[in-house]
């Protein structure tokens, strides 16, 4: 069965609202910015960000595997083998963080 797609969508907004809230709290603070291995940028805005969205796409579609920047750049990337994917870039100002979601 298809979800509604209308409380998809709002569910999805309520997921990024939520992470929106993560990052302007961290962006409140006095934070660091760290480098990765492939010295791109990378604050606790990012990861704090990225765990609400993550949690809230489990919630909503248990079992979707999902490919996001800081998750893949700490080698966790889950098996989308033989699966369909959509990107998702991040709106957030100066990010050019992708998730990705497969589904069979």
């Amino acid at each position: 069965m298809r979800p509604d797609p209308a409380a998809l969508t709002a569910t999805l907004c309520e997921i990024a609202l939520r992470a929106g809230r993560e990052i302007l709290a961290v962006y409140a603070s006095d934070f660091t910015v760290r480098g990765k291995a492939d010295a791109s940028p990378v604050t606790e805005a990012d990861t704090r960000a990225e765990r609400v969205i993550l949690e809230g796409l489990e919630a909503c579609a248990p079992g979707v595997p999902v490919v996001a920047e800081e998750s893949a750049a700490a080698g966790e990337i889950p098996d989308v083998a033989g699966r369909s994917s959509s990107s998702i870039p991040s709106t957030a100002p100066g990010s050019s963080s992708t998730a990705t979601a497969s589904s069979r």
